[in-house]
């Protein structure tokens, strides 16, 4: 399988579908031909979401006879993909929270066009999908998604199903590896970053290099002219050495 499969829920924002679709692209995007590739548009997705709060509003007033209660039941999840995944693979994996854990999914998209420019100029993107979710039970109404039946030994079970369903390699416990995802802004954020600080280690270590060139430059100057310095007085001791013996031969 090769690739780490990742999922994590967090409470959707009012401009999820069109941040899904594009219709509201983000400014951290680097390969516009890769695009998005989205189940349904911002506009269908929206008419889909409402659609079903309101059927599960009328199933629970029906069923139970009382006021509709829920309030934390829009939910974004955000999951690793394989380069090749495709719209199949994550319909499947939406069916199956909608099967075993009443999540209706209302708009899937698979993003391919964010990542980071690597310090050698070649993209790196960032596979991954977005599944938007009502977790409201289609036959009760109910909010299927209270925090107390999901802990993280659940969340664990939810993580292992993800990776068979999309045929990836489990990632590694964040009990052991202490990891938290990053989401997609802030993964651009940091690729920057460390790109900015690798060139700027190249150019302190570039600096560092003329800065010893020069340094040994100069040396090898001071030398040539220590040199030139000594052969100067050696020089001058000869020739006061050769009138000094002329001297006494004039003198004799």
């Amino acid at each position: 399988m090769g690739q780490i499969s990742s999922i994590n829920f967090k409470k959707s924002f009012a401009i999820n579908a069109e941040h899904n679709d594009r219709t509201l692209p983000p400014n951290y995007l680097i390969d516009n031909e890769k695009g998005a590739e989205c189940n349904r548009s911002a506009e269908k997705a929206r008419e889909l979401k409402n659609q079903i709060i309101s059927e599960a509003k009328e199933t629970y007033a029906r069923r139970t006879g009382q006021r509709f209660q829920a309030k934390s039941y829009e939910w974004s999840a955000v999951c690793n993909i394989k380069p090749d995944t495709a719209m199949e693979d994550l319909e499947s994996l939406a069916k199956h929270f909608n099967d075993k854990y009443g999540f209706q999914c209302y708009q899937i998209a698979i993003h391919r066009d964010e990542g980071h420019i690597d310090e050698n100029g070649k993209e790196q993107i960032n596979h991954h999908a977005h599944l938007e979710f009502i977790t409201l039970d289609k036959n009760t109404g109910v909010n299927c998604f209270k925090m107390r039946d999901f802990p993280k030994s659940k969340m664990r079970e939810i993580q292992s199903e993800v990776s068979q369903i999309l045929q990836m390699q489990r990632g590694e416990d964040k009990r052991k590896s202490g990891r938290q995802r990053t989401e997609p802004r802030q993964y651009a954020k940091q690729k920057e970053a460390e790109k900015k600080a690798t060139k700027k280690t190249k150019q302190d270590l570039l600096t560092q290099k003329a800065i010893k060139e020069r340094l040994e430059q100069e040396r090898k100057t001071l030398i040539a002219e220590n040199e030139r310095l000594n052969q100067q007085i050696e020089d001058i001791k000869k020739d006061a050495k050769y009138r000094e013996r002329e001297t006494i031969n004039t003198l004799i």
